[in-house]
């Protein structure tokens, strides 16, 4: 009957919760097949958006290598199967077709740049095959879910009833069949409320009657035995700890245990171990029943009644470093430790005291200590709060501090930018790695930020202590930050110098065209005011182009030895004139300074560029404009650049009281176009052309700023010793022509067609050619045909200098011109290297064209 309940009443509950169970893992199912789906969708689109924003950027700027690299970066994506991608006139840029279109969804999209211009078009396919297998996965783990619900239930069920009904039932009987035998053990199954529990509880109430009676003698019989096993073991642990404190009182050889009595300063040695003889000289029997002061100083023995006294009172060890006596009479230093002794009632009756020879360690200590305090490192050792528990001179002097003051301090103290959570996890992550490198900064005690390189140690054994070396990184942390900027400005400069060229390509056939329009057309001609207007723009953009050029360090311009004042005093004169009076400009420039070797125009802009920089930053609120020159003398820790030698400097300093800058602002404000101005008040290249001819001169630039302290400018330039003689001004020569052929070469169709027109209004025969190598035929074909070449430098397939190369191998003596926009390999002293006569910048006017053509022709 038992049997049959059970299993009866295990299939039923069993199968109530396979229903149960199979109900909620469909519902289940079929609710995640629809949250994925709908996952699926929303990660297309957004996905798709991030992909088409992506490559906007990339398309707008022409970075194809960019936008191909971003293309096989998306398709290692799971749910990206396919990708094709569009420039702006529907030209395949990119394509990689998905392996299966079953199950595959495709998302075209229109790329426009700040939704305005149309820069490609994108269509990407998407597989749902993840999110396939992620279902199966899905329906895995439901129906795994359910069969472990049923065979769980089964399990928890079929255990229940044989714990409250079968096993009640057996153990009864166990119990019964023990009875007879004499053990009197009642049932302890757990309370039940069915008729089994009536029989239980009659059959414990019969147990218990009968255990009564047996119990006196068991009890007594007990007792006895665990008393006679208790003594044999009490026996046997004795003998074993005397055995074992008698190995390790032989082991200590380098240990001396001493034990005394308590007699004060005539105590008496009652025992001692090896390890004495070996410490201190003495035999055994020199020791035995001498008294303790024979191997301690006099000043050490009158004190042992006081610790005597402390020992009986607080019943406590007593440990220090004291210097004890050898039987040499040498004395050593060691760690000193005395323990009380004490009788059967807890009285102290005398002491065991253990000394240990730290004469190695002492010696050890003070070398580790004259090499730590020589060292031009910091030096810490702190504890793990912390704490400073020793600092050497080095960091004293780094910091500012006495060693005193430092070691009622801790790092939080002198901490400058981290908060104490942050060094607290330095702390831990240290004790858990064993050691860290990192930088920070500490305050001085002047006020003053330095920058630290930080290594620290710490060891389980090292008492919770950490060894820290730092090491003063100001200084170099300075010049890393200026050569990121040198470096920074010279990669801008690459790419104004490439803008430069292209900017003059264009303007060379406008003004080209616009100048010879001005000859043709009459001065009272309705056109005439439209051309002047043209050509003065075009003049306007090619000095732009020279400030560009002067940026990117790519323009020599012509140096001579001048004073500066004058400039000064003049560009004073036409600041005055037109900034408001509100504005107060005070000088003070000293007539002494030494003469510079620079381009008075460049000295010019400089004035003016941050002259009017000044203006614009107390033009609402007023203010003063302080405009200062002096000479000064740098040492080599003076220098404010790399690149800067020691030596005799100009300073020119343009300051002014307005709002100020602070750090992110006055870190970005030589870059090309950056600006803080509003709208038609700067371009935000002023600046960097400043630091561009300043660079050019192998001088610096400085500035200091600070929110609501106004700004100040230095400009160092270096001075030079050599006497200087004032240039004369050379008068203008007029627009010469001539009859010659010439061979006129540029791949650029705009500016071909006008330079010939040019040359040809001048006088001369022209043959003009797009190509170098068709250049090259026509010349090998005739070559004394020609009087002389004009080639542009940056050609397709053979650049201007190696045709003017080919060129004078056919014919040695054919003079070249070579016209450049912009050339960083290329400048007039390497064409003259070459052989190439003549050479210039684009944009070329009539008047130096003609002029150029004569020089290299009159010359030749």
């Amino acid at each position: 009957m038992q049997k049959s309940i059970r299993q009866d009443l295990s299939i039923r509950i069993g199968v109530v919760i396979l229903s149960i169970s199979i109900v909620i893992g469909i519902f289940s199912y079929f609710f995640s097949i629809q949250y994925h789906e709908k996952k699926f969708k929303q990660t297309i689109e957004k996905q798709t958006k991030y992909i088409s924003d992506t490559f906007t950027l990339h398309l707008w700027l022409f970075d194809l290598n960019t936008t191909k690299e971003l293309c096989k970066l998306i398709l290692e994506s799971k749910e990206v199967s396919g990708l094709r991608l569009f420039d702006h006139k529907k030209e395949i840029i990119f394509e990689k077709k998905p392996l299966h279109k079953k199950g595959t969804v495709v998302v075209k999209k229109e790329l426009r740049y700040k939704g305005e211009k149309t820069v490609g078009y994108l269509e990407i396919f998407y597989t749902d095959v993840a999110w396939k297998e992620h279902r199966i996965n899905i329906f895995l783990i439901v129906l795994s879910i359910i069969i472990g619900t049923i065979v769980g239930t089964f399990v928890v069920i079929n255990n229940l009833l044989n714990r409250y009904l079968s096993k009640p039932l057996e153990n009864l009987q166990k119990n019964m069949v023990l009875l007879e035998q004499g053990d009197f053990r009642q049932s302890d199954l757990a309370k039940q409320k069915t008729e089994i529990q009536t029989i239980i509880d009659t059959f414990n109430k019969m147990a218990a009657s009968l255990q009564e009676r047996d119990y006196e003698v068991t009890r007594k019989t007990e007792d006895l035995n665990i008393e006679i096993s208790e003594r044999k073991q009490t026996e046997k642990a004795l003998l074993a700890s005397e055995k074992h404190l008698k190995s390790i009182y032989k082991a200590a050889e380098n240990v001396a245990f001493v034990v005394t009595d308590l007699a004060g300063e005539d105590t008496r040695i009652l025992d001692i171990s090896p390890g004495t003889e070996k410490i201190f000289g003495y035999s055994r029997n020199e020791m035995i029943g001498e008294r303790v002061a024979i191997f301690h100083p006099p000043e050490f023995v009158e004190g042992f009644p006081k610790i005597q006294a402390e020992l009986s009172e607080n019943k406590k060890r007593y440990s220090g470093e004291v210097v004890l006596v050898r039987k040499s009479g040498e004395l050593f230093p060691t760690l000193f430790t005395v323990y009380p002794k004490f009788d059967d009632s807890g009285s102290v009756v005398g002491t065991i005291g253990v000394v240990i020879d730290i004469t190695e360690r002492k010696q050890e200590e003070e070398r580790y200590k004259t090499t730590i305090e020589s060292s031009i490192d910091g030096f810490w050792i702190v504890d793990t709060k912390g704490c400073f528990l020793e600092v050497n001179a080095a960091y004293c002097n780094m910091i500012g501090y006495s060693r005193d003051e430092l070691l009622n301090m801790s790092i939080m103290d002198i901490e400058a930018i981290e908060q104490p959570e942050k060094i607290k996890k330095r702390i831990e992550k240290t004790i858990k790695t064993g050691s860290d490198r990192f930088e920070s900064k500490h305050r001085h005690k002047k006020g003053n930020i330095i920058e630290v390189e930080v290594s620290t140690t710490y060891t389980q054994d090292s008492n919770g202590m950490f060894f820290v070396f730092l090491r003063d990184i100001t200084e170099r942390k300075q010049f890393e930050s200026q050569l990121q900027q040198s470096q920074k400005m010279e990669s801008i400069g690459t790419l104004a110098g490439g803008i430069a060229h292209d900017f003059n390509n264009i303007l060379f056939p406008i003004l080209g065209h616009t100048e010879m329009l001005l000859e043709d057309v009459p001065t009272d001609s309705p056109f005439r005011e439209g051309l002047d207007q043209i050509y003065t723009g075009a003049m306007r953009a090619s000095e732009l182009v020279k400030q560009i050029l002067t940026f990117s360090l790519q323009e020599t311009n012509e140096l001579k030895l001048m004073k500066m004042q004058p400039i000064i005093k003049e560009a004073l004169k036409l600041i005055r004139s037109t900034i408001p009076t509100t504005i107060e400009i005070k000088q003070n420039i000293n007539p002494d300074c030494g003469v510079v070797k620079a381009d008075p125009t460049q000295i010019h802009q400089i004035i003016m560029n941050l002259a009017t920089n000044s203006y614009h930053a107390v033009e609402e609120t007023g203010g003063e404009l302080i405009i200062s020159l002096e000479e000064l003398e740098l040492g080599a820790f003076d220098l404010i650049d790399p690149d800067m030698k020691p030596g005799g400097y100009v300073c020119l300093t343009i300051a002014d009281t307005g709002v100020g800058m602070d750090k992110v602002l006055t870190d970005k404000i030589f870059n090309p176009f950056f600006t803080t101005k509003e709208k038609g008040k700067g371009t935000g290249m002023g600046l960097s052309v400043v630091h561009g001819i300043v660079k050019s001169m192998d001088g610096a630039i400085k500035v200091y700023s600070e929110p609501g302290q106004g700004t100040q400018f230095h400009v160092y330039l270096p001075v030079e010793k050599m006497s200087f003689e004032k240039q004369n001004v050379k008068t203008k020569e007029l627009i010469q022509g001539g009859f010659e052929q010439i061979l006129l070469v540029d791949d650029e169709e705009a500016i071909l067609t006008m330079g010939k027109k040019m040359l040809e209004r001048l006088g001369y025969q022209v043959t003009s050619r797009t190509s170098s190598i068709e250049t090259l035929e026509v010349f090998r074909t005739n070559p004394d045909k020609f009087d002389l070449v004009i080639t542009d430098m940056a050609m397709p397939n053979m650049s201007g200098d190696k045709l003017s190369v080919e060129l004078t191998q056919i014919r040695p003596d054919i003079p070249v011109l070579l016209c450049t926009g912009f050339s960083e390999t290329m400048s007039e002293e390497k064409a003259a290297s070459l052989g190439i006569k003549g050479f210039l910048l684009k944009p070329i006017v009539m008047k130096d064209l003609s002029q150029k053509i004569r020089e290299v022709l009159d010359r030749n």
